[in-house]
C-alpha cells in the first residue's frame, strides 16, 4: 500500500515547489516547446498550479474508476502495478512541472528535449516491466475488444506488451545520441509502436484462439 502514496507525495511536492516559487516567477512563464526544444508558447505564472491540480486529478479519477470497474475484484491481484503506473503518470506531470518552473526562473537545466527524451524513455522501460502483471479490467492495460473477451488473449497480448515497451523505451533513450531535431519524432514513433503492436497482435491471436475452439 506505500506505493498508493506516492502520487500524493509527488503532488505535495509539485503544490510546495510552486507556492514557493509563485511569487519569484514573471507574470508569463514557458507553456510549451517544439520539437527542438524551443520556448514557442507562454502562459500567465498561475499555470504552474495545473500539474499539481491534474496530478490530483488522476490519483483520484483511478481510484474511481476502479471502484466501477465490472471487473474490479481483478485490481487486488495487481495492487502494486496499479500504483506503479499511477505514479508513473504523476511522474510525468511533476517532470513537467519542474521543467517549466526552472526555464522560467533560468535554472541552468538540460534541454526540454532531453529531459522529456529521459522521462519517457524511463517510463516506457518501466511500464514494459509491469505490464505483463495487469489482469484483466476496462481501464488499464491494452484494452481491445480481443483482450477483454478473453483471459488467454489478455495475457499473451500483456507479455508481448512488456517486451514492446521495453523496446521502445530503449529506442526512446538511444534518441540522446541523435540531433535534437529527431528526438522528438523517435519519442512519438517508439510510443506508438509500443502500444500498437500488442493491440494488432491481440487481434491475431483472438482469430488463432477461434480457429483451434471450432
Amino acid at each position: 500500500m506505500k506505493r498508493k502514496w506516492v502520487g500524493p507525495l509527488l503532488t505535495v511536492a509539485m503544490l510546495a515547489l510552486a507556492l514557493w516559487a509563485f511569487p519569484k516567477l514573471p507574470e508569463q512563464v514557458p507553456s510549451h516547446w517544439n520539437a527542438r526544444g524551443e520556448v514557442d508558447g507562454w502562459s500567465g505564472r498561475w499555470i504552474v498550479f495545473l500539474p499539481p491540480g491534474i496530478s490530483v486529478f488522476v490519483w483520484l479519477l483511478m481510484q474511481g474508476l476502479r471502484k466501477i470497474d465490472p471487473r474490479a475484484a481483478n485490481y487486488e491481484r495487481f495492487e502494486p502495478t496499479f500504483w506503479v503506473i499511477v505514479n508513473m503518470t504523476i511522474f510525468i506531470m511533476a517532470v513537467v512541472h519542474v521543467m517549466t518552473i526552472g526555464a522560467a526562473l533560468g535554472w541552468s537545466l538540460p534541454g526540454v528535449d532531453v529531459i522529456m527524451t529521459v522521462a519517457f524513455g524511463v517510463m516506457l522501460l518501466v511500464l514494459g516491466n509491469v505490464l505483463p502483471r495487469v489482469r484483466s479490467n476496462w481501464w488499464m492495460g491494452v484494452r481491445t475488444p480481443w483482450t477483454l473477451s478473453s483471459e488467454r488473449v489478455w495475457r499473451s497480448t500483456h507479455r508481448l506488451a512488456g517486451r514492446t515497451f521495453v523496446l521502445g523505451g530503449l529506442i526512446v533513450l538511444s534518441a540522446l545520441f541523435l540531433p535534437s531535431a529527431w528526438r522528438f519524432p523517435v519519442m512519438m514513433i517508439a510510443i506508438t509502436f509500443s502500444a500498437v503492436v500488442p493491440a494488432i497482435w491481440s487481434w491475431f491471436d483472438w482469430r488463432r484462439e477461434q480457429r483451434e475452439s471450432t
